[in-house]
């Protein structure tokens, strides 16, 4: 299934449609301006400020799958998704990252996450016991 999103002005995905292939295919292609037409006559926009704009659901174009609540950089020709925390930043990928690495180590530690909070990586051991990845020393401490 081919997928279209709906851009507002500032470039906020506010909605994903999938479409019928074929109606692609038929009517100009991927990517193509006729097949953003056709789309366009049969799924009304919610403003007419806003456009079409079509999204790989596998990333094949546009540098990633449209999500609800991304954006959609049209200089770039990229979709970006939604930021998860306020303190990430966008690499050169266009990928939100926190501002701390990723634990390198994960053996041990299978449930790892963000505590926006105090701007860290945690971790759960098996036992449920709290971990603090140290980025200094590239460990686990024990909370």
């Amino acid at each position: 299934m081919a997928q279209f999103a709906e851009v507002d002005i500032n470039g906020k995905v506010l909605r994903v449609v999938e479409a019928d292939n074929n109606d692609i295919i038929n009517n100009g292609g991927h990517q193509s301006e006729q097949a953003v037409k056709n789309f366009g006559n049969s799924v009304k926009l919610l403003s007419n400020e806003n456009k079409w704009v079509e999204s790989s659901p596998t990333g094949e174009f546009r540098g990633r799958p449209a999500v609800l609540n991304g954006t959609y950089d049209s200089s770039l020709n990229i979709f970006i998704s939604f930021k998860p925390f306020n303190s990430w930043i966008l690499d050169e990928n266009k990928t939100w990252v926190a501002p701390v690495p990723y634990p390198s180590i994960e053996e041990g530690m299978p449930n790892i996450f963000w505590d926006e909070i105090n701007v860290r990586w945690l971790g759960l051991d098996p036992e449920f016991v709290k971990y603090e990845w140290n980025k200094d020393t590239l460990t686990w401490i024990v909370l």
